[in-house]
């Protein structure tokens, strides 16, 4: 064995390792001193942490986007990478779906800190401040030094650009020549030539080549050293704290690795042959140990978060259509305040424009639809219709609209300059096409601004971030950029609407696959029709039983003379309850369309199939008419039509009918064992355990009669007690039953309700030996006990007393 072995070995000596892929490493390039300091970060990184790293720096937009788009340039998606980031530079690729791992943060020698101020830097001039200015003054300079020259040198610089942007934004102060009539503050905004740094803006402020720029604690402390320079002008803090620069990791670095990057970054504190010590850089320290850094961190990212701004909702009646309470206008204004989203209610004594119209017109069975038209758009306006319960249910239904399927309206994120980008926040998938309008903020409050033709884009690309827009017919510079301005008051306004194209293969084959799968069901259903077995189980063998019950009212109308009694307000309460669910149920139900490519498959459909198969024969439900439209009777018999025919009554039919669900379940089990006749009319015995399982049952159906309505006939006495009637009808109960076992048994059962004493009642109740149906709910139930009777009794809220039919 010893000698195979040998053996193997001299024929395949020993492969060599695999060699190592080194990790990336990426800085952006700020300066000379900036692009030093990563020299000597990485190589003690490789020291300390026995990293292998391959060096590169970039400016801020190559940067950004190379993270951003990391997965899809790099074959190997899974490459690693380590980051110096500025902080800007890093909450800007994280919106646009870079993904990091904070590893460090440095410690500034300007600040002596892991955090350092943005000032704003203003020429002294005797003729606009006397003495040292704060913000407020400078605001104010600005204001009537028109049009002011502000100076930058790097748009993704937090504290030259982003933050200034953030205040003049705040402060109504946008990059424009147009005369805007005191609405807004004009101010020209330039860049300076490449090369320069925020020194140079010092410098320009200082010789009046412009009036205002902002800079970090570096450039001010480097200005402090120049008297000549530093006199000329003042530093202003803006007074947000700022992180330092970030040393950022791939998540899926290995973590063996990140431990060892943060253990070297731990002890280089205390290693002081080993600090950077170069340009602001003084050395480098954990992100755990540096909870400040992440707090002003955390302040920007929430600063930076793209902001849909505000869109107005005008909410009205339909002109053309039925109309709608108040109540329902008052609801959907209260959707547009509770979606959470971008939507504000338009108030005409403040706003100037319009951007959705919502109206409302009333629809069949109690429902709404609502249409919503963005103004001045060339899209077609939506329509839905909505069903609910009341005005509370449809705020909710409104607002879940909003999230799901209503239009959006977005703009083009004015820092991404390769391509026009759509930061993403909300949930549902965009068509492919999107309409683009150039607009011109006059006053951003009011919703006020000047509006350019609207022209179509493609959405070239999109994921959870952002979505990127073709580039046709939005402006390009001269270097072939495009020149979004974060601080111009010129906007790219874009409507998303939601997907509806589909590819015709995926059609045929849709319309292939739903033909399959009615045939399948036909057949199943077919063969299910062949030996259709009686009801099976006690809860089924129930129902049937209360089914059967109700079956003369289903073809059975109500005349006027079939009314002993009714109350027209209780009947427009049941008529209204009743086309709210029906209403809800049918566009929840069978209205329900499971789309499956371009078309959808409506639920009903498969309902008319099944009822079709099965022979039961398909029938639309009772149209529900209010009593105020076609009187009582006609009202009556619609309510009492629809609640049979869609089994919507309750179970509770005036006595406990699972004894003989009981007995039914035992005839059909002696049936198919062979028994005689004799054994199958025998009753089941009322035994303790029989019937603690009806008593339960019996409960739930006094329960759901509590909350549904409930029809029944029984044998009723009439007491007349101060100008009403009081019907009662009592009846001993087999067994004992114990619908609540902690109150103990009953065997007793009263049934009472009062109505508005009227002799033809009594009348005709008497003519009819007192038997009357009993529309209604129960209203409570209570328990009484006196000489061995204990006595359950259920109080009605009466809807309706109808005569039976005659024999």
């Amino acid at each position: 064995m010893r000698a195979f072995a040998a053996l193997l070995l001299i024929l395949f000596p020993a492969l060599p390792a695999a060699a190592e892929e080194p990790i990336h490493f990426i800085g952006i390039e700020v300066n000379k001193d900036s692009k030093e300091a990563d020299t000597k970060l990485y190589k003690y990184l490789e020291r300390h942490a026995s990293l292998k790293l391959q060096t590169q720096n970039m400016p801020y937009s190559a940067a950004i986007r190379k993270f951003s788009e990391w997965k899809e340039s790099n074959k190997n998606s899974k490459a690693a990478y380590l980051a110096r980031m500025t902080p800007y530079a890093y909450v800007a690729a994280q919106m646009l779906g870079a993904e990091f791992e904070i590893l460090g943060t440095y410690q500034s020698k300007a600040t002596e800190n892991l955090t350092y101020q943005s000032y704003f830097v203003v020429s002294r001039d005797p003729n606009y401040f006397r003495s040292e200015p704060r913000l407020p003054d400078v605001i104010e300079y600005l204001r009537k030094k028109q049009p002011a020259k502000f100076i930058y040198h790097e748009k993704f610089s937090t504290s030259s650009f982003f933050l200034p942007s953030l205040c003049f934004q705040r402060e109504h102060i946008f990059a424009t020549s147009e005369s805007t009539a005191g609405s807004f503050t004009p101010i020209q905004v330039e860049k300076t030539p490449p090369g320069k740094g925020s020194s140079f803006l010092v410098e320009e402020v200082a010789e009046k080549n412009a009036d205002i720029a902002a800079v970090w604690d570096g450039t001010k402390k480097s200005v402090a050293s120049n008297p000549n320079l530093y006199e000329k002008v003042y530093f202003v803090p803006l007074g947000t704290p700022l992180p330092n620069d970030l040393l950022v990791c791939s998540p899926w670095l290995d973590p063996d690795k990140k431990a060892k990057i943060r253990e070297a970054l731990r002890s280089m504190k205390s290693q002081k042959e080993e600090w950077i010590n170069t340009g602001d850089f003084l050395y480098w320290v954990d992100i755990n140990d540096a909870s400040e850094a992440l707090e002003a961190l955390a302040f920007l990212r929430r600063e930076a978060l793209e902001r849909p701004a505000p869109v107005t909702v005008r909410v009205a009646v339909s002109e053309t259509g039925k109309a709608v309470p108040q109540e329902y206008l008052d609801a959907a204004r209260e959707a547009v305040r509770l979606s959470a989203t971008e939507f504000v209610l338009f108030d005409e004594h403040f706003h100037k424009r319009v951007d959705f119209s919502w109206t409302l017109a009333s629809a069949h069975d109690g429902a709404i639809k609502l249409t919503s038209q963005i103004e001045g758009s060339e899209l077609e306006p939506q329509e839905f219709s909505i069903s609910f319960m009341d005005a509370a249910d449809l705020t909710k239904r409104i607002g879940m609209l909003v999230h799901s399927r209503l239009h959006r309206i977005r703009y083009v994120w004015p820092y991404q300059e390769k391509y026009p980008a759509v930061i993403r926040d909300f949930e549902f998938e965009p068509d492919d096409t999107v309409k683009v309008q150039r607009i011109a903020w006059v006053d951003p409050d009011r919703n006020e601004y000047d509006e350019d033709t609207p022209f179509e884009a493609k959405i070239a690309r999109a994921d959870f971030h952002k979505f990127q827009l073709s580039e046709a017919r939005f402006p390009r510079g001269l270097d072939g950029a495009f020149h979004f301005e974060p601080m111009s008051n010129v906007a790219y306004r874009v409507i998303l609407k939601g997907k509806s194209n589909q590819s015709p293969l995926f059609f045929a084959l849709t319309c292939v696959f739903v033909a399959l799968l009615v045939l399948a069901m036909a057949g199943f259903l077919w063969d299910l029709r062949r030996v259709r077995p009686p009801p099976a189980g006690f809860a089924q063998t129930c129902q049937t039983l209360v089914e059967a019950y109700h079956g003369e009212w289903r073809e059975r109308q109500i005349a006027e003379a079939d009314v002993l009694w009714c109350s027209s307000g209780e009947i427009g309460k049941l008529v209204k309850q009743l086309q709210n669910s029906n209403g809800r149920l049918a566009e929840e139900a069978e209205g329900i369309q499971i789309p499956l490519g371009p078309i959808s498959v409506r639920l009903s459909l498969l309902k008319r199939i099944f009822h079709g198969v099965l022979g039961r024969g398909w029938k639309q439900p009772v149209e529900l008419i209010g009593p105020e439209q076609v009187g009582d009777a006609a009202a009556l018999d619609s309510a009492v039509r629809y609640l049979v025919g869609q089994r919507q009554l309750s179970p509770f039919v005036g006595r406990p009918l699972e004894w003989e669900a009981l007995d039914s379940i035992a005839a059909r089990n002696f049936q198919r064992l062979g028994v005689g006749q004799k054994s199958c009319d025998a009753h089941v015995q009322r035994s303790g355990t029989l019937s603690a399982l009806v008593s339960r049952h019996f409960q739930d159906s006094v329960e759901k009669g509590e909350r549904e309505a409930s029809l029944f006939r029984r044998s009723w006495g009439v007491e007349e007690h101060d100008e009403r009637y009081h019907l009662v009808s009592t009846e001993p109960l087999e067994g004992e039953l114990r619908p609540a076992p902690e109150r103990g048994a009953v065997n007793t059962l009263t049934l009472e309700f009062d109505i508005p004493a009227d002799p033809q009642v009594r009348e005709a109740l008497a003519a009819g030996k007192g038997e009357a149906w009993l529309l209604g709910k129960i209203l409570k139930q209570t328990r009484n006990g006196h000489d061995g009777i204990r006595e359950l009794r259920l109080q009605f809220v009466p809807v309706a007393l109808l005569a039976p039919i005659q024999s």
